[in-house]
């Protein structure tokens, strides 16, 4: 598996949806992954900074990779893992 859709999917179970929407959002108004630093900050006090910088040096690592598709992929990642803990419950 591509290591940047790798770690978007370890965001997108790790991380609340609604914190999702907030990092997605903001790295919509990025003009390109060297301005990431500008998004630290909407991933939360608790998210795990390893797991961003990983997202950060595979985002580098895919420069034909936009913002908006990051940000679409991170939603999307975020809409699987609600769709299979609703499935789990029970």
């Amino acid at each position: 598996m591509d290591e940047l859709l790798a770690v978007i999917a370890e965001l997108g179970l790790e991380l609340h949806p609604d914190r999702i929407s907030t990092v997605a959002s903001k790295i919509k108004t990025l003009g390109s992954v060297e301005q990431f630093a500008l998004t630290r900050s909407s991933f939360g006090p608790n998210a795990d900074k390893k797991l961003v910088g990983r997202l950060e040096q595979a985002w580098r690592h895919s420069r034909n990779t936009s913002p908006s598709d990051v940000a679409s992929a991170l939603q999307g990642a975020s809409a699987t893992a609600i769709l299979r803990e609703n499935r789990g419950a029970v």
